[in-house]
């Protein structure tokens, strides 16, 4: 999987000089908030994301998405509105993609569990 930046635009509140960023990257998120000194990062695993949203303006949008542990929303304000439509396209098929994959492997894992409890149902009948 190839790995996506999107970054705010440096035209809207907040974002002059440090534009706040998304990485996309294989197995998480990463939310940079740059600031004159410091700044936030948070990393997010794709299974941990709730929801992602985009609200649209005249010609910025929002990108906000909801985590499953319950913490604060991340907000990435001030994308141009196309290039917020594709990091929550990009996001959205991540996640689902990371989902499938985990079904699929818990599919597997009960598949072999039914193999073993039948060879042990069939051990206890003969003997």
């Amino acid at each position: 999987m190839k790995k996506s930046m999107y970054q705010a635009s440096r035209w809207t509140k907040g974002n002059f000089f440090f534009p706040d960023r998304l990485y996309l990257e294989e197995e998480s998120i990463r939310f940079q908030k740059r600031q004159f000194i410091g700044g936030e990062e948070e990393n997010i695993r794709y299974e941990q994301i709730a929801s992602v949203s985009v609200q649209k303006g005249f010609l910025f949008a929002d990108l906000l998405f909801e985590t499953t542990g319950g913490s604060e929303p991340v907000f990435l304000n001030g994308m141009w509105s196309g290039q917020a439509e594709s990091a929550q396209a990009e996001l959205k098929l991540k996640m689902n993609v990371v989902v499938g994959s985990q079904e699929d492997r818990m599919l597997e894992l009960m598949e072999e569990q039914n193999a073993l409890l039948r060879t042990i149902a069939t051990a206890l009948t003969k003997g």
